[in-house]
């Protein structure tokens, strides 16, 4: 059975890492969302992305393209290391970059780097700004 935490995980990881038909050569876009992830959820997220780039590198796709995929799955580690570094924490909200490529009528969609680490969760304090 599914639960709600799940099927976010599902949506959020095949909207991110997805390749299907585009519309029209080397147009380039670059959004901001907000996501609210455990460390297993970013680990899965950095992990497709670096599958994203085996799979491009055997498609023969731009050396352009699968070098910033595999630069923004290195960006992503930060984030995994300070998540491992902070064990009192439980969840980090972070605003990350979703890079979208449309190549030759294929979409490439991928984290293009670490993002901005918003806010943390606690079992004891809950939801608290991040301070540097």
């Amino acid at each position: 059975m599914w639960n709600f935490k799940t099927l976010l995980r599902s949506i959020v990881i095949s909207s991110l890492f997805f390749i299907n038909g585009g519309c029209s050569t080397y147009e380039e876009h670059t959004k901001m969302i907000t996501k609210k992830l455990s460390y297993e959820d970013l680990y899965l997220m950095e992990r497709k992305q670096r599958e994203l780039a085996d799979k491009l590198i055997k498609e023969n796709q731009n050396e352009d393209i699968i070098k910033e995929v595999k630069d923004g799955a290195v960006k992503i580690r930060f984030n995994l290391d300070f998540m491992k570094d902070h064990p009192e924490y439980d969840l980090f909200e972070i605003e990350l970059p979703i890079t979208t490529y449309i190549v030759e009528g294929t979409t490439i969609e991928f984290l293009s780097d670490e993002g901005v680490l918003k806010r943390v969760r606690s079992m004891e304090k809950g939801w608290e700004e991040y301070k540097e």
